[in-house]
């Protein structure tokens, strides 16, 4: 039984335990030590596991860092599918949006991309990237594509709505603005007094006085500490376009 061989199965046995213990810090340490031609898929997997926990600590340089040797050493497409989707993720976390955008693409396109969980959110991901570079007829139709799918999270499902008529309203397409936030209203989950003001406003700009008045005066009936941070939203929404 050849010696090398011998030393590979090994290695082999201590690098997995190591990954069934989830412990991805000292299996990449190991990997390290070794040669990485003996065992590429367990440094395919080892690097994309310990990036997600770098991520997930908010270390978003140092997780880019390790997707990129994922990525580099592509054995499992399933795992490079995944790698591309995180490093899109941490990409949009850096501000990188237009390399965040690219990834996300790549992702959507991948023969693999649909039988995983990250394929869920794809158009909610691709929205926000798109509404970030204020492109926003390519948002709107991001975050419609996301609303379609009726998402099980209402949270997400809710938000998607709000930026759906955030979309519409920095493009002064009032009337499906105003469309859009009242489905958000209706999911009632948050930002209640946010997509009111906004109606409100919009009701405003189409010269439906009364309308605006009847829902600034709903907006006065909100807690303060709910009124206050929508105020501090608006004020960012202003700066957008």
């Amino acid at each position: 039984y050849p010696k090398s061989a011998f030393k590979i199965e090994v290695e082999t046995l201590l690098i997995d335990s190591y990954i069934s213990s989830n412990n991805f810090k000292e299996a990449l340490e190991l990997l390290e030590k070794k040669s990485r031609a003996a065992h590429k898929e367990a440094y395919q997997k080892v690097t994309f596991f310990r990036a997600l926990e770098l991520y997930n600590n908010a270390k978003y340089l140092d997780a880019k860092e390790l997707l990129n040797r994922s990525l580099s050493t592509a054995i499992n497409p399933i795992f490079s599918a995944r790698a591309t989707y995180w490093k899109a993720e941490t990409d949009y976390q850096l501000s990188n949006f237009k390399e965040a955008l690219e990834g996300f693409l790549d992702f959507k396109n991948t023969i693999q991309s649909q039988q995983l969980e990250e394929f869920e959110n794809i158009e909610y991901n691709l929205a926000y990237t798109y509404f970030k570079q204020k492109q926003y007829a390519l948002a709107i139709k991001s975050f419609q594509s996301f609303i379609d799918t009726k998402p099980k999270n209402l949270i997400l499902s809710n938000d998607a709505f709000l930026r759906l008529g955030d979309s519409y309203f920095v493009t002064s397409q009032y009337s499906p603005g105003i469309d859009a936030y009242q489905s958000a209203l209706k999911l009632g989950k948050i930002e209640l007094d946010y997509a009111t003001f906004q109606i409100a406003v919009s009701h405003g700009y189409l010269g439906q006085i009364s309308d605006k008045i009847i829902g600034l005066n709903k907006v006065i009936k909100f807690k303060k500490s709910n009124h206050s941070f929508s105020f501090l939203k608006i004020k960012a929404l202003s700066n957008i376009d």
